[in-house]
């Protein structure tokens, strides 16, 4: 059972919280869904957190600074029924999440929000993108919300939404790489590495003798 969390986004206790488990990001990463990340950039980030220190793009900036109109003129406008309210965090010992928004109606939470921004329509067109999909998919299974709305804004000026329902198989899926990538964390055993990292090593390693 997932407990909420009373704790502000963005803010360094946030970031500390975060640390001490496997996020929805970080999640998708364990999958191989996270095309900006990887199970061993996860890996490294948990165990020297100062060092990975994110700076969010122009990109990021702008769709953090959209979340809340998207959220409460946007959304809230296109859904009377429902009652937009702020997302808080939950925790079921090292599963994690941060909720964009939550949904009510009499009182009870029925879904989820996630608010995304994007310059490509073509990712929407016919579904929800692999690694937005992977992240809602383990805000479900933490928090047992089964329901998902995306608010997506794509270049500044076109809205759509889409639904995503929870997949229990996939979840299992997801659980089972989740846990095995914090394994290695709390183990501080390195998680397998991508070829493209495999790569890169051998690179670096190629260079530094020829130096």
């Amino acid at each position: 059972m997932a407990t909420r969390v009373k704790l502000q986004q963005g803010t360094p206790e946030w970031l500390a919280w975060r640390l001490n488990g496997i996020t929805a990001t970080e999640a998708s990463a364990a999958i191989g869904s996270n095309k900006w990340m990887t199970p061993f950039e996860v890996f490294k980030s948990k165990l020297n957190p100062q060092q990975e220190l994110h700076i969010p793009s122009k990109y990021e900036e702008w769709g953090t600074i959209l979340e809340d109109p998207i959220k409460f003129k946007k959304f809230a406008k296109e859904h009377p029924e429902f009652d937009v309210r702020q997302g808080d965090c939950y925790e079921d010992g090292w599963r994690k999440c941060s909720l964009d928004g939550e949904l009510y109606q009499n009182g009870k939470c029925v879904a989820i929000l996630e608010i995304k921004t994007g310059r490509n329509p073509k990712q929407w067109a016919l579904s929800v993108p692999q690694g937005y999909y992977a992240q809602v998919q383990w805000q479900m299974h933490v928090t047992g919300i089964h329901k998902v709305y995306f608010a997506v804004l794509i270049n500044g000026c076109d809205y759509l939404e889409r639904i995503v329902e929870y997949d229990p198989q996939y979840c299992e899926e997801l659980e089972a790489a989740s846990l095995k990538l914090w394994q290695c964390i709390c183990n501080k055993t390195p998680p397998e590495l991508t070829q493209a990292e495999r790569e890169a090593l051998v690179q670096a390693s190629n260079e530094l003798e020829n130096s």
